[in-house]
């Protein structure tokens, strides 16, 4: 347990080392109690995660006052006020206007600085690749995307040697000067999805041979680091979205192959290998035989955006409006809705599934399609769960995500603020198996 001494002996030993705190950022790991609780210590072992902690907190809670994060936390308000304070003179925090007009003395909420820390994150997907300068709090900064017939190693690393330095470049000197690092997000094993992306055989192999963090880092001279893209859009959605308000939820994304992500009390779960909560290869079936023609399919088979397009194809429109920001009619609708009836029973037996599995407060679905279309989809799963027998399980709540397209670049984005500054991010580190 996670103790609470609140002397002002310690407060002021707490003080006295905090530059050490800094200075070995990242070699310090709160008790697992104290992560469970989101409490703070006083103790000197763990300044650096007070610290951190309450950035995350100024990040989900918005404008916070001393005491209310002393009672957030359980810290002194004089240990608050002395991480406040230099948090504020290292440019991490901005005081806002003084909350009048109440009983005592003004407060002053404290707002993280969206200027102080500066990230980019990449999303390498299927025809795009997005750039997304993001701030300290979040908020986008710059952005730029560059469309692409595939993914195919040549055009994205060409690319990304061409543009990148100049997105870069073109930032004013204020954020560049800021600027940590870039968070990248992309599939897992980009090399093996060539018959469900429709590419020959052997065009994305590439990919096997491609150290993607060392490739940026050769280029722009920031370190990188590198995520599956749909766990990248769980850590966006669980860090600025509703995802913050629930313990334990399910993380679904239909994107050009559907996705999932996995946090429970609060924190991202991404496995030793990076691979956990993948759900688009969750079988649909039970092997009916050994003959590989006869093998289930599987949840990307029937739930994916790919599914959705090759029906725009085959009926000779574009499939290229999945990923724009339209509300399917027409001959689009009718298509679509042959879709959703599928997709939506398909995602709904995933969920029923991982509700056996895991008690979950919530599955949080989103999509690269139109806010509109997405609604539909969720209301059509919401139908569909109706169908399922739920003896002994306990049902989460059916929620629509908040970040849509841009989940995916976001969550990018954030990683380098989590390695350096989230108040834990043991659980973003996969092995090296």
């Amino acid at each position: 347990m996670v103790k609470t001494n609140k002397t002002n002996d310690l407060d002021r030993l707490h003080d006295s080392v905090m530059q050490h705190d800094h200075a070995n950022a990242g070699k310090v790991t709160p008790p697992n109690n104290a992560l469970i609780q989101r409490q703070g210590g006083n103790q000197v072992s763990i300044g650096q995660y007070n610290e951190r902690l309450i950035l995350s907190l100024l990040r989900t809670g918005g404008g916070l006052t001393k005491a209310e994060l002393a009672r957030r936390t359980s810290l002194t308000a004089q240990t608050i006020t002395v991480i406040v304070n230099r948090l504020e003179t290292r440019g991490l925090v901005i005081a806002g206007d003084k909350q009048r007009g109440q009983v005592g003395q003004p407060r002053t909420p404290y707002h993280l600085n969206p200027h102080g820390v500066v990230t980019i994150g990449i999303k390498i997907g299927r025809r795009q690749l997005d750039y997304l300068a993001m701030g300290f709090d979040g908020s986008i900064l710059a952005r730029e995307t560059f469309r692409l017939g595939h993914p195919l190693p040549k055009d994205i690393m060409g690319k990304l040697a061409e543009t990148l330095p100049n997105f870069v470049a073109n930032l004013p000197d204020n954020l560049r000067q800021n600027l940590i690092g870039f968070g990248v997000a992309m599939p897992n094993d980009l090399s093996s999805w060539e018959t469900i992306i429709g590419v020959e055989s052997g065009a994305l192999a590439g990919w096997d041979d491609i150290d993607i963090c060392a490739e940026i880092e050769a280029i722009t001279g920031y370190s990188a680091q590198v995520m599956n893209d749909v766990t990248a859009a769980c850590l966006a959605e669980l860090n600025f979205g509703i995802g913050n308000q629930y313990r334990d939820f399910l993380y679904i994304y239909v994107g050009s192959l559907i996705g999932g992500g996995l946090v429970l009390d609060h924190q991202l779960q991404i496995g030793r290998r990076g691979y956990a909560a993948a759900l688009g290869p969750m079988a649909l079936s039970v092997s009916q035989g050994s003959n590989a023609d006869a093998a289930p399919d599987m949840l990307l088979d029937k739930a994916s955006l790919i599914t959705l397009e090759n029906g725009f194809a085959e009926a000779g429109l574009d499939r290229g409006i999945t990923c724009r920001d339209n509300v399917f009619t027409g001959a689009y609708q009718d298509i679509f809705q042959s879709w959703l009836d599928e997709a939506s029973n398909t995602i709904a037996f995933s969920i029923i599934n991982s509700a056996a599995i895991l008690e979950l407060d919530a599955v949080i679905i989103d999509a690269a399609i139109a806010p509109e279309n997405l609604s539909h989809l969720i209301d059509a799963i919401k139908i569909k769960l109706t169908e399922y027998r739920k003896e002994g399980l306990y049902m989460p709540d059916i929620l629509e995500g908040t970040r849509g397209y841009d989940a995916r670049v976001l969550g990018g984005a954030f990683l380098p603020i989590s390695t350096h500054y989230a108040a834990d991010n043991s659980r973003l580190v996969k092995e090296q198996l």
